[in-house]
């Protein structure tokens, strides 16, 4: 029947005037958002009454939640393109033996209503990362893959990459269609002698069609197809001879669908999400000097704090315009990884960016923190930092937040990440569809 229409948004709806993170589920009746304590207080001043602001994320929480409201013998709608196979099968097993059923809803009914009022496809430059920044090049990494298929003992004809930074890595390639994060709309088939890139082409730089095509025709000729022939170029392929490599915690279930079962080669990451999280010596050295760079504009900041908290200046919004200012390197620092924090004592009444009145940063007596980062043309680094004046800073994966603290968020250290895009994004993101 379609009783209810979970989604799970990574980056924003339009009923909200700052990206929030988490899943909606509509039913009939009722509405619910599941988001953490950063949004908590921006979802309660943003929602209407239609919506239920619900505090515990985790996807058990979200099928008992439909177990008391859905009743039995109704089914549940997904969007099989917005979930991964991991996360589909974690709501199966929630639901099993309840007599209410996962059903895909492939055209989505959020879309629906947003109608023509939804946004335009993103339309940035998709660049080539330069040498400098990569531990390798996009040849050299295709050759290791195909040598982990030849020696894998099923001997998969295909991999499959639906996870955004999965072809990123792989083809050196940056975007900006996902706010803080380096990574465009693609997906990429990679079988043992040819290699198919879903993107939308128009937005390639020059320079990028020029490397993914210099060594045409050949098994290192890079066919660029449109991102919305995945799904048919996929199901055409899976009907011959061949295995296909997927991973489960990335893969969306709309694309597993379309091969059979007998083809498809399982494991929890791909190869290439694998490969990837090994650094070589050069990613490694690009690693400790990213890290340098941002060290120094930590301090700096911190300085500035000295001097000028003790004026009544600074607030929330100048403290993170100035921290990301230092940040700004040419030809290195390309974005934030997530918006900028600094916040006083009072920081929950405000998080992630949520819109709030100017205030006073922190006093003599008071503490700061400052939440930011700074995605580079090498690796993304995160840094959170307590910072009290007169008295130094305090790196908060080493603080203990005592057990009076309640819901407050936790504390909690960032180091470089791996950046991973859900493909929920195609949803959330302007106009952009994975048929």
């Amino acid at each position: 029947k379609g009783h209810s229409l979970p989604t799970a948004p990574p980056t924003g709806t339009t009923a909200f005037s700052f990206p929030i993170s988490g899943t909606g589920v509509v039913t009939t009746k009722k509405a619910g958002l599941w988001t953490d304590s950063r949004y908590w207080t921006q979802a309660e001043r943003q929602m209407d009454c239609n919506w239920e602001l619900q505090k515990i994320v985790w996807t058990d929480s979200i099928g008992e939640w439909l177990l008391q409201e859905i009743p039995a013998g109704e089914n549940i709608g997904l969007d099989p393109f917005l979930f991964s196979i991991d996360l589909w099968n974690s709501y199966a097993r929630v639901l099993q033996g309840s007599s209410r059923i996962l059903v895909p809803i492939e055209d989505n009914l959020v879309d629906l209503v947003w109608g023509t009022q939804r946004p335009l496809s993103p339309t940035s430059e998709i660049y080539l990362l330069p040498e400098t920044f990569t531990g390798s090049t996009w040849q050299e990494k295709v050759s290791g893959i195909r040598r982990q298929m030849e020696q894998h003992s099923r001997s998969p004809t295909a991999v499959l990459l639906s996870a955004l930074e999965e072809t990123a890595w792989l083809f050196n390639l940056r975007g900006d269609d996902i706010s803080y994060n380096p990574v465009f709309y693609s997906y990429a088939l990679l079988t043992t002698s040819d290699i198919s890139l879903f993107v939308d082409r128009s937005r390639l730089s020059a320079e990028a069609l020029q490397s993914l095509s210099a060594q045409c025709p050949g098994p290192l000729c890079v066919q660029v197809k449109e991102y919305d022939q995945v799904r048919a170029r996929v199901q055409t392929y899976a009907q011959g001879d061949v295995r296909v490599w997927i991973g489960t915690e990335y893969t969306t279930y709309g694309l597993y669908r379309v091969i059979p079962q007998d083809k498809l080669v399982e494991s929890s990451y791909s190869p290439v999400m694998t490969t990837k999280a090994v650094k070589n010596a050069k990613e490694q050295t690009l690693l400790r000097a990213a890290h340098v760079r941002d060290a120094v504009a930590v301090i700096q900041y911190l300085l500035w704090l000295e001097k000028n908290v003790p004026k009544g200046s600074v607030d929330e919004f100048s403290g993170a315009r100035y921290v990301d200012k230092l940040r700004r390197s040419p030809g290195n620092s390309h974005s934030r990884p997530y918006g900028t924090l600094t916040r006083p004592p009072s920081w929950t009444e405000s998080v992630s960016g949520a819109h709030a009145p100017h205030e006073p940063l922190v006093t003599r007596e008071g503490v700061a923190l400052c939440w930011s980062g700074s995605t580079q043309r090498s690796p993304t680094t995160g840094t959170n930092r307590a910072a009290s004046p007169g008295m130094g800073s305090v790196p908060l994966g080493r603080a203990l937040a005592p057990s009076t603290t309640g819901t407050s968020p936790p504390l909690t250290a960032h180091g470089t990440r791996n950046l991973s895009a859900s493909r929920a994004g195609d949803r959330t993101a302007p106009g952009v569809g994975p048929r």
